[in-house]
């Protein structure tokens, strides 16, 4: 005995899929630069949260996300930011005359310890000689140390991503039907 079973209506299940191969496409790129988006939000507000001593107002403004082709999103932050988030631990020297130095005098004053940085007030010897053959002290120095921001504001925009992708694909399946 032979059955015979017919399928109808292949030709709307196909123009379906074809559908919604190039809405799926067209939403997962913009749902790309959504999570560039709000990746950028996050870290612009993690670095201000984080902030010591100096405003990082001009710095966090100039954070931003921007869509480099249709497949790829990035977020833009200035050089300063990334070594500020990623530098070793490290002694700066204060000398007259420096924008350090006059950064440390706005900010600090005397010597005031906030977080891992500090200010040391006192001559130092930096193994420098002058031409008289005398040692060259300088008047204190900078112990200087990163602020991880970039990771924590990762962890906290990455709650976001699941939620943004479901939404990219339910939007492609409403738009292919």
């Amino acid at each position: 005995m032979v059955y015979e079973i017919r399928v109808e209506g292949l030709e709307e299940a196909h123009r379906f899929v074809r559908r919604l191969s190039v809405k799926m496409n067209k939403s997962i790129e913009d749902a790309n630069y959504e999570l560039a988006k709000i990746s950028a939000n996050y870290i612009r507000t993690q670095l201000l949260l984080q902030q010591k001593q100096a405003p990082r107002n001009t710095m966090a403004s100039r954070i931003n996300a921007r869509r480099l082709s249709r497949k790829r999103s990035v977020v833009f932050m200035p050089q300063k930011a990334i070594w500020l988030d990623s530098m070793r631990p490290h002694y700066v020297a204060l000398r007259r005359g420096r924008q350090v130095t006059q950064w440390v005098n706005r900010y600090y004053g005397d010597f005031i310890k906030t977080g891992l940085s500090r200010v040391f007030r006192r001559y130092a010897k930096t193994g420098v000689k002058t031409r008289f053959g005398s040692p060259v002290y300088v008047k204190g120095f900078l112990y200087v140390t990163p602020d991880p921001f970039v990771s924590r504001a990762l962890n906290k925009a990455r709650r976001k991503y699941g939620a943004i992708l479901k939404y990219a694909v339910r939007r492609a399946i409403k738009q292919s039907r």
